[in-house]
């Protein structure tokens, strides 16, 4: 929920107090004169087709409908009882019957339900600075296709973040009251706007202060008759719903089997573009719930921010920053929400045919999570990575304690301890690299499964390149040898202990057995026992 205005209780509770003004902000007369005002300079005339959006108690309302044309005024708001408190108690009998009860619509998804209706000008005053990106942008897809595409002309105002200053954090406005980047009151930078306009058929004419009472600046928007040039995907159709990706590739895991490197890699390359976010974890809910929860996304960005260095600040790292603020800390997580992730794209990557995200949770997803995937996109390509089980075993519970700060601790550790490991469902499941096929077989094609070995990726780094550009069907890329040699999170070089090992060889020869079961042929380091492959 962006915004209190979306709470029927709280609106309900303010209408039975008598309060239809105070509930759209106050400043009832000094706003609804200013827009007045502000339409007809921009042309308004009582010929005009208008719709109100968030027209709320008819703050607007009572100045448009006098002096347009009967039946030429027409207003959209989320709560039905608010309009009625309007229609009730602000407009005279003669009012009333100027504006038919069907130039009203009520919705909580921008619906512009008026048949036959093409609007001249429309209006939205004090209702982007409430919401988050993805319903700003669901409003402007939904209205679009309704505007005069000639000469239609959409006014809204917002808040822009301080001149200079980030766009993420908290910032005064000279109203007196404090905007943010991630929840209501919301500011945009002006870029964002404009991103925004361009994603959804718009473009926008001008960006002006224009005197609004608590200090918003006006956008004004007309629609781009040449939707197909510039439009990053995913493009909205014109029903407010967003057209699935034609492309997605993902990664599905495994953990400490070559995936980062494999990012570092892919990340280069014109076709395949990465949010800044590499793991978003998106469709493995509830696997995910601690990394998808809004506390859980702003630690991550918290972190991301911990590691910056003031040398290294430029323009793209400004970019990505942009991003966490204003795409990945929405409050609202859906389908919209994780199509928006790959928005804001940079020049380079503007055509590229690939949205990529790589997440090791998704290689426990259930048929239903998989459901959801296949139901974004036309064509989902996924690679799976696996590395000898208990080499991977080892390393990622190494990694598991480097990673938080428990390093020192490795050496010291009981049988208990790692029976603990092994016994984890997570660590089972992970493990079972059999089922992980299957499922993904189950669910996808042959040809929309590309299986990998870290060990391959080891011996022939550029070969593993080339044969997921040949998978994805992309031309090849050039790498640098550099980057194709280094070795990426490596863990600690410490002596596996004997009953460790023991635990690992037992997964090592089942899963070898299963995955013959399944035609899968392995590496044949595979064979040796753990302490023999790593050399102990």
């Amino acid at each position: 929920m962006d915004s209190p205005y979306e709470n029927s209780d709280f609106v309900r509770s303010k209408l039975n107090s008598g309060e239809h003004r105070d509930v759209i902000g106050g400043l009832w007369d000094e706003v609804g004169k200013w827009q007045f005002n502000l339409l007809k300079k921009a042309g308004l005339k009582p010929r005009h087709r208008l719709v109100d959006v968030g027209c709320g108690s008819l703050r607007g309302g009572v100045h448009f409908i006098p002096y347009l044309e009967r039946g030429n005024y027409f207003g959209t708001d989320i709560n039905g009882s608010l309009v009625e408190a309007g229609l009730n108690n602000e407009l005279s009998p003669d009012d009333r019957n100027r504006v038919p009860s069907e130039n009203f619509c009520v919705s909580d998804d921008f619906s512009f339900n008026f048949e036959d209706v093409n609007f001249d000008y429309a209006i939205a005053v004090s209702l982007f600075t409430h919401l988050s990106r993805n319903k700003i942008e669901m409003c402007l897809s939904q209205l679009r296709p309704k505007m005069n595409a000639s000469h239609g002309r959409f006014l809204a105002t917002f808040f822009l973040p301080k001149e200079g200053a980030p766009t993420f954090g908290r910032h005064p406005q000279k109203s007196g009251i404090h905007t943010f980047s991630w929840h209501d009151p919301f500011h945009y930078t002006v870029q964002t706007i404009e991103d925004m306009a361009s994603n959804t058929g718009w473009k926008v004419e001008s960006v002006e202060d224009l005197g609004h009472p608590r200090g918003q600046i006006v956008v004004m928007f007309s629609v781009n008759q040449k939707v197909g040039e510039g439009m990053m995907k995913p493009e909205i159709d014109p029903s407010g719903t967003r057209r699935r990706f034609d492309k997605l590739f993902l990664s599905v895991g495994s953990m400490k089997a070559g995936t980062t490197w494999l990012h570092q890699q892919l990340a280069g390359h014109p076709e395949i573009y990465f949010s800044p976010e590499k793991e978003i974890h998106y469709f493995a809910d509830p696997h995910a719930k601690s990394y998808m929860s809004l506390e859980g996304r702003i630690s991550r960005y918290q972190r991301v921010v911990g590691n910056l260095k003031a040398e290294r600040m430029n323009p793209h790292v400004q970019r990505n920053l942009a991003w966490y603020a204003t795409r990945y800390l929405a409050p609202v997580v859906d389908d919209d929400w994780y199509y928006s992730l790959f928005d804001d794209r940079p020049p380079q990557k503007k055509n590229a045919s690939y949205p990529a995200d790589f997440s090791n949770l998704y290689a426990v997803m259930d048929d239903a999570d998989w459901s959801r995937v296949l139901g974004l996109a036309d064509d989902v390509r996924v690679i799976y990575t696996m590395r000898h089980p208990g080499k991977r075993l080892w390393s990622n519970f190494k990694f598991s304690y480097e990673f938080s700060g428990q390093g020192h601790v490795l050496e010291s550790l009981s049988e208990a301890d790692y029976a603990a490991f092994f016994d984890d469902p997570g660590t089972k499941s992970h493990a079972d690299y059999a089922s992980i096929i299957e499922s993904l077989h189950r669910n996808l094609s042959d040809a929309a499964v590309q299986l990998l070995f870290f060990e391959n990726m080891r011996q022939e780094p550029l070969q593993t390149l080339r044969l997921i550009e040949s998978f994805l069907e992309i031309p090849e890329h050039s790498y640098r040898e550099q980057a194709l040699q280094r070795k990426v999170n490596p863990s600690s070089a410490i002596e596996v202990p004997a009953y460790f090992a023991e635990r690992a060889d037992e997964i090592c020869v089942n899963q070898i057995a299963q995955l013959q079961k399944l035609g899968v042929s392995v590496p044949e380091d595979w064979h040796k026992p753990l302490s023999s492959a790593l050399g102990n």
